[in-house]
This record gives structure tokens, C-alpha cells and sequence, in this order.
């Protein structure tokens, strides 16, 4: 994949076209941008001094030329929307990389500006929900598949016939990871975390029969028994909750559900050295840096490992099974995580 900055791609499907913003989209952005409807919809993450309220065509201009000015200087991509059958500019997509003194720094952050009228969900055939509207999007749903159910969580929805399902693929996406890395879901488990994602790590072990210890911070003591309850209410299981400080014994394997390992702060672990070597597999949802220190412990002491990028690019190709019915192949997706792990390396 070539450098943005030097070439920009364009996208397109039947229905929309992508390409890079040029000064004469004035003309059509206008529309979108003096939409008041759409505004409180604009994602303003990381700007200052912009309500992105553009009420003519003059003022739109500046700020396409601003847009322009910033891909010069390599700070931000805008790509206009285009809607092919009307032949116009619906709305535009930019894409950065924000660097920040927090734990988000060196992370890509997605815009996406609408005219409120395409912000109607049904006028699409599919699109994908993340943090914090995975719950929020439900009572707009017609249904929901099994796992979104269980869940209470959706991150994928499907509209056929008018009828919009919601669906989970975060979990498949879990579960197709550790199969990549022929690690066994099931004996005893250690789950390192209380969050959405934990919570999903959870379920699925119970649903595979592991014997599930819950190991997190005294301050999450009642987001893990939450989970505990859960799953005896939604699945007549058991689970155990303990403090991290508190593990003890060998487990079949180790999940990291926290962002402990995380850049920055890549020197820590959720547990100690002789606690992470006395598993059979570790798996860590963090995926930046792609070999956190837990895993690096697990590394030198031969067990199997894996991190979370497989399950990121695994849950977004079961999403593309879904909208579009097919399939990937264990093949397939490693080609894709090797383009992956080629691009973070340049971050």
C-alpha cells in the first residue's frame, strides 16, 4: 500500500464514489455543512476553533482550502463522498493520525460528514456501530442475532427487505484468532479484565465449558461480579471472580481483556513474569505494540501466543460475510494481517 500523502486512493462501489476533495465540491458541500440537522452528527474530535458550521459557499471554499493545505502538510486526508446516481457531493470522510500524551496517542481517528438526510440508517444496506453506541443502536433495530442478544452489544448491522438486524462479530472475530493460533478455548481460563470486551471473552469461554476465574482490580470487583451474574442468569453457569493480586495455579490459558501493554506504556504487564509462564497460551486483545511484554513473557517461555490484531481484521471480515455473503479463508486473512503488521511498523 503506497503512501496516502503521496497518492490518494479512490473508493467505489454501485452506489458511492470516494475521492480526494477538490476546491470545486464547494458548490455541493455547502449543502451539507449548512445542514443544521446533520451538524450535531459531525465528529469534532481533536479540532479547535471550528463548529463546522459553513452557512455559504465562500466559507466552504476556505475550508476546503484549509483541508487541501493540511493533506499538503501531511497532517490530514478528506475524501468527498460522492452519490453516483445524483451525481453529487453527499458529504466527506477524512482520516488522521492522532499523536496525543494519552493513552489514544498513535491511533487513526475517522470522520465521517453527512447530509442529514443520508443519515437515515435504512437508506444503506449494512454499516458497523463501535464504542460507545453498541448498545444505544438496539432499540433502532428490528432484530438481533443470537450473540448480539447474548451480548446485549451489536458492532455490525444487516438491512434486508427494510428490516434492519444487528449482529456481533467481535466474538467470531475472538474466536477465529485463537483458531489462527491453534489455541484451545476451554479448560481453565484466566480472563484479566472486567470492560465490553472482557465481558464478550467471558461468555465465550463459558460457552466453550471452560472453568472461568474473572481476575481484575479491587476497583473492578463489582464490573466483574456483574459479568459473574450474568452468566449465571443468561447461561446457569458459574464463574469465579478474584483480585489480580490473588491468582494463583496453572491455567490452559491466559486472556488479557485491559489496555495494560498498551502504547505508551508498553513496559507493563497485567500479570508477573512467573504467573503469565505457569499458562499454556496467552492472548491479548491489544494489538499496539503488536508484541505487548505479557506476550514477550509467554514468547520466551514457548507458549502459545497471539495478539489482537487477528481478531480486529477477523471481526471486520466476518462483518463483509455478513453484508455480503461470502467467505474467507485462513489464507485470506493472513495476507491482510501481513499488509497490516507491514503499515504499523511505520507508525
Amino acid at each position: 500500500m503506497s503512501d496516502v500523502y503521496e497518492n490518494c486512493p479512490a473508493f467505489e462501489n454501485d452506489k458511492f464514489l470516494l475521492r480526494f476533495s477538490q476546491l470545486d465540491d464547494a458548490g455541493d458541500l455547502v449543502s451539507v455543512y449548512s445542514d443544521k440537522n446533520a451538524l450535531p452528527f459531525f465528529n469534532s474530535d481533536n479540532c479547535h476553533g471550528d463548529n463546522f458550521y459553513y452557512p455559504n459557499e465562500d466559507r466552504m471554499r476556505q475550508a476546503i482550502k484549509f483541508w487541501l493545505s493540511s493533506y499538503s502538510s501531511k497532517w490530514f486526508v478528506r475524501w468527498t463522498i460522492i452519490d453516483k446516481e445524483k451525481h453529487e457531493a453527499i458529504g466527506t470522510i477524512e482520516v488522521f493520525h492522532r499523536s496525543a500524551n494519552d493513552d489514544f496517542n498513535h491511533v487513526g481517528v475517522l470522520r465521517l460528514d453527512l447530509k442529514s438526510e443520508y443519515e437515515k440508517l435504512k437508506k444503506l444496506d449494512g454499516f458497523n456501530v463501535t464504542i460507545p453506541h453498541k448498545t444505544g443502536i438496539i432499540p433502532m433495530l428490528d432484530g438481533l442475532s443470537q450473540r448480539a442478544q447474548l451480548f446485549g452489544a451489536v458492532n455490525t448491522v444487516k438491512i434486508e427487505n427494510g428490516k434492519a438486524t444487528g449482529h456481533n462479530t467481535d466474538c467470531f472475530g475472538f474466536l477465529r484468532a485463537l483458531e489462527m493460533a491453534e489455541i484451545n478455548l476451554g479448560g481453565k481460563v484466566l480472563l484479566c479484565g472486567s470492560g465490553g470486551v472482557s465481558r464478550m471473552f467471558a461468555f465465550e469461554s463459558i460457552l466453550a465449558g471452560a472453568d472461568l476465574t474473572i481476575a481484575v482490580r479491587d476497583s473492578s470487583l463489582p464490573a466483574a461480579n456483574l459479568i459473574k451474574s450474568e452468566i449465571k442468569d443468561k447461561l446457569d453457569k458459574q464463574a469465579k471472580v478474584v483480585k489480580l493480586g490473588d491468582v494463583e495455579g496453572e491455567f490452559d490459558l491466559l486472556i488479557n481483556g485491559t489496555p495494560v501493554g498498551m502504547f505508551p506504556k508498553v513496559d507493563a504487564s497485567v500479570l508477573p513474569k512467573e504467573k503469565v509462564q505457569k499458562c499454556k497460551a496467552v492472548f491479548d486483545a491489544v494489538y499496539n505494540p503488536q508484541e505487548t511484554l505479557i506476550l514477550k513473557y509467554a514468547k520466551e517461555a514457548g507458549i502459545k501466543y497471539s495478539n489482537g490484531l487477528s481478531m480486529l481484521v477477523w471481526q471486520a471480515a466476518v462483518a463483509q460475510e455478513i453484508w455480503f455473503d461470502t467467505e474467507f479463508t485462513m489464507d485470506d486473512i493472513k495476507k491482510v494481517l501481513k499488509v497490516t503488521q507491514e503499515e504499523m511498523k511505520k507508525i
